[in-house]
């Protein structure tokens, strides 16, 4: 049955929030040479950023002018490196204790084939183990900040030791004080928010289909397109689904899946980031659409200026930036 769709008013003063459970520090290293397994490889230069995608968001969301402030969990050694990285961005950040090491994950830039675009090698640490009490001070954290707030992005996967009830909830909250809600994150954590009517759900094309799977012997595409149809027919939420180089898909005011395509990337350096850009610039100019009725596709506006930010962010060298 399909839901039928009122007009409802957003808070339109306050901030960002956004809420990455799963702090990262980056450490980006550009080779000299490819990168040859085995052996030692030396490194031209390196640097280290706050990141998590929740963090990148928010940086890109400061560089565009808007107002935002980041909930995260943290602890260890490195907490305050963290927080004074997150303060060298200008991103303000409500942290709670865990007790736990911030993670460290590693981007690898290697020359490519004749001198062409770089070859980008991720390194991923897994998470530590978080304890009840950080997600009970958690979601104290959420319920104090959620007032001054307009919309709120939450991105990425949880830390271990949290609750499967934890972004449902988040989200339920969020929509009974009648905030803008935008999802980037996959698998059972997104299919259990769906019943509280997030706005928009922003899974890439191979997420999208590992939460829901095509049938076999199935065109992947087709089937992305119909479910992406039911999806909005049956939650009222806008699926967006991102896929690289290809055409970025949508479902319109109509129910009608729409596509815009992709440009060119030229001047590659760093795509690491780049979803989580796109993220940021398509939550400003939804923000900034729901405030101008003038505008015809609200949807198709904020895509093209995702995609302006993640073609920027892949043009420099730190993740999650455009300037």
């Amino acid at each position: 049955m399909s839901l039928r769709r009122a007009t409802v008013r957003y808070a339109m003063e306050g901030r960002f929030l956004t809420v990455c459970v799963n702090p990262t520090l980056q450490k980006t290293l550009t080779m000299k040479l490819p990168l040859n397994l085995g052996e030692v490889n030396r490194a031209a230069a390196h640097r280290l950023d706050a990141s998590g995608k929740g963090v990148n968001v928010s940086r890109v969301l400061a560089q565009l002018g808007a107002r935002v402030v980041h909930l995260t969990q943290a602890g260890g050694a490195d907490r305050q490196l963290f927080l004074d990285l997150c303060k060298a961005d200008a991103i303000e950040v409500e942290w709670v204790e865990s007790g736990n090491e911030i993670r460290r994950c590693y981007t690898v830039l290697s020359p490519g084939k004749d001198g062409g675009q770089h070859v980008v090698t991720e390194i991923v640490e897994e998470g530590a183990v978080v304890a009840p009490e950080t997600e009970v001070a958690l979601r104290r954290a959420y319920t104090s900040l959620l007032p001054s707030c307009h919309t709120v992005i939450i991105s990425g996967s949880k830390a271990p030791g949290f609750s499967a009830s934890l972004f449902p909830d988040m989200v339920k909250e969020a929509k009974q004080a009648g905030k803008y809600v935008v999802l980037d994150f996959r698998g059972a954590d997104l299919v259990n928010c769906l019943p509280h009517r997030p706005d928009v759900v922003k899974p890439n094309f191979a997420e999208f289909c590992e939460t829901f799977p095509p049938p076999p012997a199935t065109a992947a595409g087709d089937y992305v397109r119909q479910r992406m149809h039911t999806l909005w027919e049956e939650t009222g939420a806008t699926p967006l689904i991102t896929d690289g180089p290809r055409p970025t898909l949508y479902v319109d005011a109509h129910g009608e899946v729409r596509e815009v395509p992709s440009d060119t990337l030229c001047d590659v350096v760093n795509t690491i980031g780049c979803g989580d850009s796109f993220t940021a610039g398509l939550a400003f100019e939804l923000h900034q659409q729901r405030t101008d009725c003038s505008a015809t596709d609200a949807m198709a506006c904020a895509i093209a200026k995702g995609k302006w930010c993640a073609t920027k962010n892949a043009q420099l060298l730190r993740p999650g930036v455009i300037m």
